[in-house]
């Protein structure tokens, strides 16, 4: 009996499983980094007088970021010729980078998530139960209250019913807040279309760096300045993103545009008041716009055709 032939080559076999060992990599360091940093808060809970200031607050999603923006950059410098040599097609190089930037996107939010929502439900104690509070610092468990993820968790109640004496208030600004339950789907949903913008970036980075080593003088000169003016847009803009939600009319609406785009934030003006609360499919869509854009771009910037043997007479 004949074997049919699978169509998966073993070259392919032997892209994936290196595309799998690199992204595995690149989620685990910021883990294990993590970890050390919540062996860091314990020691500082452990010897806190609870007078004097206590441990700072860690920043997963922005630990996370750097990690996750280049691995894309490393896959496609690092491993483009190298596979090709090997005889693995463009396309399937290409497609194996858009499956695992949403892998480790997916992976980074089932592996941020539950930390962080045991972390919010722990710290509701400092409000409703201030002995069990104090007790839960000398215990490990207390570490999980200082991992925090400033930007998704601005959407731990955007599912939440406002009590109608808020009088319009966002929920996310006010005490009263720790009363209503947490929608984590909510939270999910928006880390991880961080995750996902984050990595097709450096998906998208990473092929404009690989076409600028391949070429001449004009692609040197013209990558350098691109690169400049990109780090220079985002060290300028990176303190605004997220510093404040309210309109300011010295800056234009455009920009605004953007903001709600990326932190999901919905402005409405009532008289006097302005009432910002948040929706998680806004930045989700962004996220897979931006995917989608990202996507084609280096698809169309890696799709050359091959090279195939002359037909033999």
């Amino acid at each position: 009996m004949v074997r049919q032939q699978s169509h998966v080559s073993r070259q392919f076999i032997a892209m994936a499983k290196r595309c799998a060992i690199l992204y595995a990599v690149m989620l685990a360091a910021p883990l294990a980094t993590l970890g050390i940093s919540a062996y860091a808060v314990y020691a500082q809970l452990s010897t806190w007088d609870g007078v004097s200031a206590g441990p700072v607050f860690v920043d997963v999603e922005a630990r996370m970021f750097p990690f996750l923006f280049l691995v894309g950059v490393v896959w496609f410098v690092g491993f483009f010729d190298v596979e090709l040599c090997h005889g693995v097609s463009r396309r399937s190089f290409v497609n194996a980078a858009m499956i695992a930037n949403v892998a480790i996107s997916a992976a980074s939010t089932l592996a941020l998530m539950p930390m962080l929502y045991a972390g919010v439900s722990l710290a509701r104690l400092q409000f409703t139960s201030p002995t069990q509070w104090d007790a839960l610092l000398e215990s490990p468990l207390g570490v999980l209250a200082y991992m925090r993820a400033l930007r998704s968790e601005r959407f731990l109640y955007a599912g939440a019913t406002c009590p109608l004496k808020w009088s319009g208030l966002a929920c996310s600004s006010d005490p009263v807040r720790d009363a209503l339950d947490v929608d984590w789907l909510y939270m999910s949903m928006k880390m991880f279309s961080l995750m996902l913008i984050v990595a097709s970036l450096g998906m998208l980075v990473g092929v404009l760096v690989a076409w600028v080593f391949n070429g001449g003088v004009m692609r040197w000169t013209g990558g350098s300045i691109l690169l400049i003016a990109a780090v220079a847009l985002y060290t300028v803009l990176n303190p605004w993103w997220y510093n404040g939600d309210l309109y300011d009319g010295a800056l234009p609406k455009s920009l605004y545009w953007i903001h709600n785009l990326l932190s999901g934030s919905v402005i409405r003006t009532e008289g006097t008041r302005r009432i910002v609360l948040y929706q998680a499919w806004i930045p989700f869509v962004c996220a897979v716009l931006v995917f989608a854009l990202c996507a084609f771009t280096v698809d169309r910037m890696t799709l050359r055709r091959e090279i195939r043997p002359a037909r033999r007479a």
